[in-house]
């Protein structure tokens, strides 16, 4: 296993190309150093940079060799790379990378899916031994049926609250289980002071209102909670991207500029 993540680091901090995962790993050999041809891959294939804020991405020589560096990373916290080069469950990985990348249908990608999402579930823990992806799915799910005004057109997890239940899960376990059972109040709270929807408005309008005062409320009024400054921005959607890449999570919405995650089985 890597070593213990940095509580504002997340599980990923700026890689989000995850359908790279079985080229880069079939470049792996024995040894603990991050392959060269990794960053000479994700500089071919390129890279998504949408999710990075500029003042947020990882130190490093240029964005490519951050970019592997965090790939490498992953795949070490996430046990599909040891010293002697590729796990079993990095190996069932690299095998996707036998069909070449056009033809790589959800047949193929299937059980490397399944094989990343376990290797999150049973690898991705908070300070008390507990799975972090456990926490975030019940969240999901609590928010999924909430019945509210203004909480019904986000009906999954903001970026804000994912953040604060990883944040909580490696700072203080007790308090991240609390807030699963506390998401609803916090969604009434954060709008106390606004008017009900208006009929009429576009959705995507009440959407954003919702999801800007959410996030206010998070880093202002649970401030005690969540300190200032949590996750970075770039990590916890570098890090949502891989929940809902490997179908432990949806993003209902992937091309709307706000963003929220629902259980896959919704």
């Amino acid at each position: 296993m890597a070593e213990p993540l940095d509580p504002q680091r997340g599980l990923a901090r700026a890689f989000a190309e995850f359908w790279l995962l079985p080229d880069l790993l079939a470049r792996v050999v024995p040894g603990d150093a991050l392959p060269p041809s990794w960053g000479q891959l994700l500089e071919r294939n390129g890279y998504a940079i949408d999710h990075i804020e500029d003042d947020e991405l990882p130190a490093g020589p240029d964005r490519a060799s951050v970019m592997a560096e965090d790939a490498w990373r992953i795949s070490q916290w996430l046990e599909l790379v040891d010293a002697g080069g590729l796990t079993d469950a990095g190996r069932q990985i690299a095998d996707v990378a036998q069909t070449a990348q056009i033809d790589r249908s959800e047949a193929v990608w299937a059980p490397a899916d399944e094989v990343l999402a376990n290797q999150i579930r049973e690898c991705y823990l908070g300070a008390d031994g507990q799975r972090i992806t456990d926490r975030v799915l019940a969240g999901a799910r609590v928010l999924k049926g909430v019945d509210d005004a203004w909480a019904r057109f986000c009906p999954g997890l903001l970026l804000v609250e994912s953040e604060a239940l990883v944040y909580l899960s490696h700072t203080d376990p007790p308090r991240a289980a609390e807030l699963v059972g506390e998401l609803e109040f916090h969604r009434r709270a954060a709008m106390r002071d606004f008017s009900p929807p208006r009929p009429g408005v576009e959705n995507i309008l009440h959407m954003a209102i919702h999801a800007d005062a959410v996030s206010r409320y998070y880093m202002e009024d649970l401030r005690d909670y969540v300190n200032d400054r949590m996750l970075t921005v770039t990590a916890i959607s570098a890090t949502a991207i891989l929940f809902a890449f490997c179908g432990l999570l949806m993003t209902p919405m992937p091309h709307f500029p706000v963003q929220y995650l629902v259980p896959s089985d919704a």
